[in-house]
C-alpha cells in the first residue's frame, strides 16, 4: 500500500484503472484454473492459437511484452530459442502486445528470425492483458503464463527467470509439482486479493458515490485478507477518514481497520496510532482519541510530525472539554 502523502494520487491511479478495466477481474482465475481463451484483437505473425483445440496437443505459452520495453526486448531472444527447442513437443509461444498493430508489427518484421514465435496485439478492451494480466494482479512486463495439455495455467512468471525454463521441462517431462508452484504463489495472491477489495471498495464509496453499506461486505473482506498489515490496514482507514466525503464514510469500519492496524504494528508506528486516535474521534470516542493522539506523540520521532499531531491533540482536548 502507498503512504499517507499520495492519497490524492492514489485515488487518481485508482479512477484510470478502473476506467481501463471495466469491472475488476481480479482472482477470477487461477493456477490450476482453466485459461482464459485467447481473442486477441490481430494475429500479426504466425497462425492463430485456439486453446480449445490445443488441448491433449500442446504448451502454449501465453507471454505479455511491449515494443518500448527493454527488458522485454531482452526475452525475445530466449522465447525465440525456446521456441525451437520445444517446438517438436509441441510448444506454442504467443506474445500479446496491448499497443497497435501499426506499431507492433513494424517492430516484429524489423526482428526477423529473431522473434521466431507467434504474436498478437491485444482488443482495444484489453481482454487478453485482463483475462491474464489484471486476473493475476500482475502489472509488471514481460510476464509469461504457462498452460499444460489439459488448458490449465500452471505457471506464470518473468520469461527471464531460470524457472521459467525449468517449468516447461517439468511440465513436459510429467514432473511439475503444481501444488509447490501455488504454495510459493499465496504470498502474491493475497496482495492480489487485497488491491482488488481495496479498489472495489473505494471505486464505489468515492468515483461511484455509492453509499457505504452496499459495500461493507467488501470493506470487511478487506480488512480480513489484511490482518496483520499494518500498513494496508492504516491505508485504508486513513482513505475513508479522510477522502470518502464525510456523509459517506463509514467510521465504524474505518476504526475496525485502524485498530488491526495498530495491533499488527504493536503500537510502535506514530502515524498508525494517529490514523486510530482520528478513527476513535470521529466515532465519537473523545477520551480514547485523546489518549491515543498522546501516544502518537511519545513513540514519534520526527518533530515536524510531532507539532502536527500536538495540533490534532489540542483539537481533541478541546472537544472533550466542550462535551
Amino acid at each position: 500500500m502507498l503512504k499517507r502523502s499520495r492519497q490524492t494520487e492514489l485515488l487518481m491511479a485508482l479512477a484510470a484503472l478502473l476506467a481501463a478495466a471495466g469491472n475488476a477481474h481480479a482472482l477470477e482465475v487461477g493456477v490450476g484454473h482453466a485459461a482464459p481463451p485467447l481473442k486477441p484483437g490481430a494475429w500479426i505473425k504466425g497462425a492463430p492459437v485456439d486453446l480449445e483445440a490445443a488441448k491433449g496437443k500442446n504448451l502454449v505459452v501465453v507471454e505479455f511484452w511491449a515494443t518500448w520495453c527493454p527488458p522485454c526486448r531482452m526475452s525475445i531472444p530466449h522465447l525465440t530459442e525456446l521456441q525451437k527447442k520445444y517446438k517438436e513437443k509441441g510448444l506454442l509461444i504467443v506474445g500479446v502486445s496491448n499497443e497497435s498493430a501499426d506499431r507492433v508489427k513494424p517492430f516484429v518484421e524489423a526482428q526477423g528470425a529473431a522473434m521466431d514465435y507467434i504474436i498478437a496485439v491485444d482488443t482495444a478492451e484489453q481482454d487478453v492483458m485482463r483475462g491474464y494480466m489484471e486476473a493475476f494482479g500482475i502489472t509488471g512486463i514481460p510476464w509469461a503464463f504457462l498452460i499444460d495439455k489439459s488448458g490449465r495455467i500452471v505457471w506464470h512468471g518473468s520469461p527471464l527467470d531460470e524457472a521459467f525454463g525449468k517449468a516447461i521441462d517439468d511440465v513436459l517431462a510429467d514432473k511439475y509439482d503444481i501444488e509447490a508452484f501455488k504454495k510459493a504463489d499465496e504470498p502474491r495472491i493475497l496482495e492480489a486479493k487485497k488491491l482488488n477489495l481495496f479498489r472495489q471498495y473505494f471505486d464505489g464509496v468515492i468515483l461511484k458515490k455509492k453509499p457505504a453499506a452496499e459495500l461493507a461486505a467488501v470493506g470487511e473482506a478487506f480488512i480480513t485478507a489484511s490482518k496483520g498489515d499494518a500498513m494496508a490496514l492504516n491505508q485504508f482507514a486513513w482513505v475513508v477518514l479522510q477522502e470518502v466525503e464525510p456523509s459517506n464514510r463509514d467510521l465504524p469500519l474505518a476504526l475496525r481497520a485502524a485498530q488491526g492496524a495498530v495491533e499488527a504494528s504493536e503500537g510502535t508506528l506514530d502515524f498508525v496510532v494517529d490514523t486510530y486516535a482520528r478513527a476513535l474521534f470521529d466515532n465519537g470516542r473523545v477520551k480514547e482519541a485523546v489518549e491515543q493522539q498522546k501516544k502518537a506523540i511519545d513513540v514519534c520521532k520526527d518533530p515536524k510530525k510531532i507539532d502536527e499531531y500536538r495540533k490534532r491533540l489540542e483539537r481533541y482536548e478541546k472537544a472533550g472539554s466542550d462535551a
